[in-house]
């Protein structure tokens, strides 16, 4: 009789605990995965191609059908970096049109696109180095008298200058 109970216990151990286990809710596991194209929908985010059309989820042909401005192999993307995008401007994973010469790296905003410079007369400062907008091109083009990297600074040390003298962060003749 005892060892009857003890393989009955080993019996339901064994074989019978997945009778006691709560059961899965297959309703919540499809919630935290995303809708197939021609399914249906109510938002982008819920389509695995991240594109909601007339309720039903469907890939994305063009850049334009997309949010985020990228649509790669049918799927929906964020952009990681400027050149990313048809703009040239990518901010938070999102393609964005500039408003201002300062949104570029060229500093050239031309109708909501990064523009490249061709002319010195592209740019408001008037000076086009290798395709960017620059606000120097030379030490003297600056009130500061330095010059780096195409951008007008401060000195912080005499050999910053061409004079040899920095004074107070600028350079100095005396």
């Amino acid at each position: 009789m005892k060892r009857t109970i003890n393989i009955t216990v080993l019996f339901l151990l064994l074989f019978g605990m997945g009778a006691c286990q709560t059961p899965v809710d297959d309703q919540s596991q499809d919630q935290k995965t995303t809708a197939k194209a021609s399914e249906s929908c109510d938002l982008d985010s819920e389509c695995d191609s991240g594109l909601c059309r007339r309720g039903k989820c469907s890939k994305c042909s063009f850049d334009s059908d997309c949010d985020s401005g990228i649509c790669k192999f049918g799927k929906c993307s964020d952009c990681s970096f400027d050149t990313d995008c048809d703009s040239g401007l990518c901010k938070f994973g999102k393609c964005s049109s500039c408003n201002f010469d300062s949104d570029c790296d060229s500093g050239l905003c031309r109708f909501g696109k990064c523009s490249s410079c061709n002319f010195d007369s592209d740019c408001d400062s008037g000076l086009c180095e290798l395709g960017k907008c620059s606000k120097c091109s030379f030490d003297s083009d600056c009130d500061s008298g330095l010059c780096k990297f195409g951008e007008c600074s401060r000195c912080s040390f005499d050999s910053d200058c061409d004079s040899g003298v920095c004074k107070f962060g600028e350079c100095s003749d005396k």
